[in-house]
């Protein structure tokens, strides 16, 4: 192995960063300038190298932190009956009406319009989402009791129980039950 060669494999045993081909390029380029001209811009290209890796690993973990938000209404353990859907079902409650990230729930006095709630579960389901799954988990979670509704001219507006009512079924109590533990988590 010639010295050339030895030089360039120490080289890039301290600059591992950056691709092999920029890495080459910069040595083809440089090398008749010196070696102290090639090690300038190699550091140079290293440092860009190391934030644009710096870069991708904060988008990664942007989106990885963005899939975790999304999932979270998986964490919501109810059980449902074998015709509704478990994850529409969970949406509703938890992007329906509990709103994790925000200041702002949709329990007791503070209610939400019916399309407000659908427009913040399909958000969050995106392409999961299905008109005919939501109308079913939406109709059985009402069957419980555990949905108020106000109707006003305008609009149906609704919010989460915060307790169960003498008409909230057992299932229904079980549901409340479960969303207070994923609250309070």
């Amino acid at each position: 192995m010639g010295e050339k060669s030895k030089v360039v494999l120490e080289l890039r045993k301290r600059f591992r960063k950056q691709d092999i081909s920029q890495f080459l390029d910069v040595v083809k380029i440089f090398w008749d300038d010196g070696i102290e001209a090639v090690v300038e811009m190699l550091v140079s290209e290293e440092e860009r190298a190391i934030e644009a890796e710096r870069l991708r690993d904060e988008k990664v973990e942007e989106m990885v932190a963005q899939i975790r938000a999304s999932e979270l209404h998986h964490q919501l353990n109810i059980q449902v009956p074998e015709w509704v859907d478990l994850e529409h079902a969970q949406a509703i409650l938890i992007y329906g009406f509990i709103m994790p990230g925000s200041q702002q729930t949709f329990m007791g006095a503070n209610k939400l319009p019916t399309e407000h709630v659908k427009v913040n579960v399909k958000n969050k389901l995106s392409e999961r989402f299905d008109d005919h799954l939501w109308k079913k988990a939406w109709s059985w979670l009402a069957s419980l009791d555990i949905i108020q509704s106000t109707r006003s001219r305008a609009a149906c507006a609704h919010a989460l129980r915060t307790r169960a009512i003498a008409t909230t079924s057992q299932e229904g109590k079980e549901v409340l039950r479960e969303v207070y533990i994923f609250i309070n988590r």
